[in-house]
C-alpha cells in the first residue's frame, strides 16, 4: 500500500499473504478478518499477490532516490516473510530488495526465531539486516540479541 497510515513506515508491500496459525497469540491476529473478507483462509498457508504489486517498489524505490530520501516499507503486513511456504518466492523477494538500494525494508516478525539465523538469511541474500527490521512489529518480546550483542539500530 502506498503512503501507509502506519506511523512508523512509509509503504506497505505483500508479495504473499496468509500464514500458518502456530500459537494461541494467533487467534487474535488482524490478518484473519481482513483475508475473509476475500473469500481466503488465512491460516492455510501464503498466497502470492499479483504481478502489479511486486512492481511497487521499484516505483517507490525510484521516487526515494530522487529527493535522497530513503523509505521505509513494512514488508508481509498479511504474512510471515520467513514463512516455509514462502520459499518459492523469496528468492524473487530479495532480489527485488537488493534492487530497490533506496528503501528500507521492515519485516516484523510475529514468532519467535532465532536472529542469528534470521542475519544468515539476509547474508545469503546479500541484504543488509537492521535488528529494528526484526524486532520493530514482534508480538513476542525477544532479547534483541545478535551473536551476544544488543542490536537495535535503524539504517544510516
Amino acid at each position: 500500500m502506498e503512503n501507509s497510515l502506519i506511523g512508523w513506515t512509509d509503504h506497505t508491500w505483500n508479495p504473499w499473504w496468509g500464514c500458518k496459525q502456530i500459537s494461541p497469540a494467533c487467534n487474535n491476529c488482524y490478518i484473519g478478518p481482513i483475508m475473509r473478507r476475500s473469500g481466503n483462509e488465512p491460516f492455510d498457508g501464503p498466497i502470492r499477490t499479483s504481478e502489479a504489486t511486486w512492481k511497487k517498489p521499484l516505483v517507490w524505490n525510484r521516487k526515494a532516490a530522487k529527493p535522497q530520501k530513503r523509505s521505509r516499507i513494512f514488508t508481509c503486513s498479511m504474512s510471515d516473510f520467513f514463512h516455509h511456504g514462502a520459499d518459492p518466492w523469496r528468492d524473487d523477494s530479495w532480489d527485488l530488495i537488493r534492487r530497490c538500494q533506496s528503501l528500507d525494508w521492515l519485516k516484523a516478525k510475529r514468532r519467535e526465531m532465532d536472529l542469528n539465523w534470521v542475519r544468515d538469511q539476509c547474508d545469503t541474500a546479500g541484504v543488509p539486516l537492521f535488528h529494528k527490521q526484526y524486532y520493530a512489529g514482534t508480538t513476542l518480546c525477544y532479547d534483541g540479541l545478535i551473536d551476544g550483542v544488543q542490536r537495535q539500530d535503524w539504517p544510516v
